[in-house]
């Protein structure tokens, strides 16, 4: 099916029915993107290099020494076991990934969707 999100967003004249039939559905908002994902890691420099050398993306120092890694519009930030910085997992672990969404909803509008 096609979200409805994806439906108006391209500004195409949309039936009211089929807004209707979509909004009973789908969620109540769309999510734009990702950001970021965060990659707990054993080594930073490990992890660097392999996506760095291998994959082609940008490493990227923030302060604090904070390291993410960077292709295209997205951003990987690596957090290194053991030495993480907030916000961080509850139980971070090496090998564990955190996926945060944008979406520009409010946040009362998700929180109830997902109840």
């Amino acid at each position: 099916m096609f979200p409805l999100c994806r439906l108006l967003a391209s500004r195409a004249q949309v039936p009211s029915h089929l807004v209707r039939y979509l909004s009973d559905s789908q969620p109540p908002f769309c999510i734009q993107r990702p950001d970021p994902l965060v990659l707990t890691v054993r080594s930073l420099d490990r992890t660097i290099n392999l996506y760095t050398k291998v994959l082609g993306m940008e490493a990227t120092t923030f302060k604090g020494g904070r390291k993410a890694l960077s292709f295209g519009v997205q951003k990987i930030n690596l957090h290194e076991a053991g030495k993480e910085f907030e916000p961080k997992a509850a139980v971070p672990s090496p090998g564990s990934a955190d996926l945060c969404l944008i979406t520009e909803a409010p946040l009362s509008t998700v929180a109830q969707h997902l109840k």
